[in-house]
């Protein structure tokens, strides 16, 4: 036999409520109180124009790194353009010595995407105001890819010639080695 679970109301202290309710009510009559100047309501903003009011002065925006972990967190003016915010993103995780490493620190190298997803890199000369996002994606231009890769690779060329070289002598080594031991194991048979 089972039994039904007791359906009960829901219990409240009438001393904490009626103690909450005072308190309201004291807050939103010294508000009023502050508020009211000679009988007459003082619009706080009354002395500020609409323009300033609505004028932002700094910008929160977070920049994605390509293989990064986390983003890299930009405060910057709404006035500056997307080439200074790759700037300070890429100066920013360089002084916070993230990994992995970038191939080049040179903030010409780098494009910036709403997204890891989007195809269209954003305008260099576009205003931070003007752009619909406040997350970014960052990565790096594949023409200054190849060109950091050509330059890592300039003194390899010569590689196979010397691994040819090395793997010859090597096997020189070994041919010797085994004349060698085989001599000596007659010796002693």
């Amino acid at each position: 036999m089972r039994f039904q679970p007791r359906l009960t109301e829901p219990r409240t202290n009438s001393k904490v409520l009626s103690k909450t309710c005072d308190k309201i009510g004291t807050i939103q009559r010294k508000l009023e109180h502050s508020v009211r100047k000679h009988g007459a309501r003082v619009d706080v903003s009354a002395g500020i124009s609409q323009e300033k009011q609505q004028k932002l002065t700094k910008l929160l925006v977070k920049v994605n790194i390509q293989n990064s972990v986390g983003p890299v967190h930009v405060v910057m003016s709404p006035e500056n353009t997307v080439r200074e915010l790759i700037k300070a993103a890429i100066e920013i995780y360089v002084k916070e010595k993230r990994r992995p490493l970038l191939p080049s620190s040179d903030s010409r190298c780098y494009e910036l995407h709403y997204s890891q997803f989007s195809l269209e890199s954003l305008n260099l000369d576009e205003k931070l105001l003007n752009l619909v996002s406040r997350s970014f994606f960052l990565c790096p231009q594949p023409i200054c890819l190849n060109s950091s890769l050509k330059n890592k690779t300039k003194g390899t060329e010569k590689l196979p010639i010397i691994l040819g070289k090395f793997m010859d002598l090597l096997i020189q080594i070994v041919i010797n080695l085994s004349s060698f031991w085989s001599k000596c194991h007659l010796q002693w048979l």
